[in-house]
C-alpha cells in the first residue's frame, strides 16, 4: 500500500509540474507581450525575448493564446499575447509574419476596453507594413495616426519614445 501511495503521490507531483510549468509559460508570454517598453522584468521567457531567441518566445506565446483562446475568441490575455507575437516577429526580421496578428489584435481589442494596447497594435501594425513594404504610405499614416492617439490617451513615455525613435530611425533610410 505505501508503493502505492508513493507511487500516486510521485504521480500527482509530475501532474502538478507540468501545470505549473504551463501556466507559467502562459503567464510569461501574456507578461511580456508588451515587449521592450518594461525592461526591469524578470524571469526565463524575458531572456527568451531578451536574448533573442525569437523561436522559443513564439512558443511560448503560442502555448499562451491556446490558453486564452477559446471558442475563436480571446480575451484581454489574448490581445496582449498577439500584439506580442506581432512584436516578436518583427525583432526577428519577419514583418510579413507580424502583420496577421497585429491586424486580429487591433480588430479584435475594443477601444472602450482596450485602448492602449489597440494603440500600440495599430503603431506595430504600420510598422510591420513599411518594414514589410506591403502598404508603406498606410504603414507610416497608421504611425502617425497611433502616435497622436497614444500620446492623447497618455501613452506610456516608453511606449512613445520607442516609436518616436523607430520613426527617426525609418527616415533617415
Amino acid at each position: 500500500m505505501r508503493r502505492r501511495a508513493r507511487a500516486r503521490a510521485s504521480s500527482l507531483a509530475a501532474a502538478s509540474a507540468a501545470t505549473r510549468s504551463s501556466r507559467s509559460s502562459a503567464a510569461a508570454a501574456w507578461a511580456w507581450s508588451t515587449g521592450p517598453a518594461i525592461p526591469s522584468w524578470s524571469g526565463p521567457w524575458r531572456s527568451r525575448w531578451w536574448l533573442g531567441h525569437w523561436d522559443l518566445a513564439l512558443a511560448d506565446y503560442g502555448r499562451a493564446l491556446a490558453l486564452f483562446e477559446v471558442g475563436g475568441k480571446v480575451d484581454r490575455r489574448g490581445i496582449i499575447t498577439l500584439v506580442g507575437i506581432g512584436r516578436t516577429h518583427l525583432e526577428a526580421g519577419r514583418p510579413a509574419k507580424a502583420i496577421a496578428p497585429l491586424e486580429r489584435a487591433v480588430a479584435v481589442a475594443k477601444p472602450e476596453k482596450f485602448a492602449g494596447m489597440q494603440l500600440v497594435g495599430k503603431w506595430l501594425l504600420g510598422r510591420a507594413q513599411v518594414e514589410s513594404r506591403q502598404d508603406v504610405a498606410g504603414g507610416h499614416a497608421a504611425i502617425q495616426a497611433a502616435r497622436a492617439e497614444l500620446a492623447a490617451a497618455g501613452g506610456s513615455d516608453a511606449e512613445i519614445a520607442e516609436l518616436d525613435a523607430w520613426v527617426a530611425k525609418a527616415r533617415k533610410r
